[in-house]
């Protein structure tokens, strides 16, 4: 019995050492719900079966390759015009060159939602009236991806989901540069509630 007193005492010893120094996490979980808020945003452009990304700034268009956890290149309509994506409001770690936390699996969940969608819509950041699609100062077009599982002809708006919201809601990327846009709010929403969730 003394030899088990002392081995117990020896694990608890060691285990108050090693949280002491920080080395043992230990998680808590946070109290109320998750709400989501990809799926209580609506895409706001109207007429986007309609319209063309290259001229009316939003758009259907096919995947050609998926970059990273926020770049993706698409083909515009039935046209083999791509667009080099860059995902507004959101700047997931490096998955490329220099190889950052979480970098990998933000763009392994950026590539499986594309890659499962059957419908994808861009959307470009309507400001001042603006009604084409905006660039960057490399050229690479500013986009909102909106994703379904639904082919286009059954989806009628309702399960299409915000991908670069969904970057921020599911931890992948902070809030960044959606400030004054027409998602703003959810975003900040959003990223508040990633990092209380951690």
């Amino acid at each position: 019995n003394k030899v088990i007193l002392v081995k117990n005492f020896i694990k608890k010893l060691f285990f108050v050492s090693i949280l002491s120094l920080g080395l043992l996490v230990i998680p808590t979980a946070c109290k109320g719900e998750m709400a989501d808020y990809v799926a209580k945003t609506t895409i706001s452009t109207q007429n986007w079966k309609e319209s063309s990304y290259l001229t009316d700034g939003t758009g259907i268009v096919t995947l050609k390759q998926s970059v990273d956890g926020d770049t993706a290149h698409f083909y515009a309509g039935s046209t083999n015009r791509v667009i080099e994506g860059r995902f507004n409001g959101v700047d997931t770690p490096e998955s490329t060159g220099i190889i950052e936390p979480w970098g990998k699996a933000a763009a392994k969940f950026t590539e499986e939602t594309l890659l499962n969608a059957k419908t994808i819509i861009l959307e470009t950041e309507r400001t001042d009236g603006q009604t084409g699609p905006q660039s960057d100062t490399t050229g690479r077009y500013l986009v909102w991806v909106w994703t379904s599982t639904r082919p286009i002809e059954e989806e009628d708006g309702s399960q299409l989901r915000l991908l670069n919201l969904e970057l921020v809601q599911n931890g992948y990327s902070p809030s960044k540069g959606a400030s004054g846009s027409v998602y703003q709010d959810v975003f900040l929403d959003a990223d508040a509630q990633a990092q209380k969730f951690k």
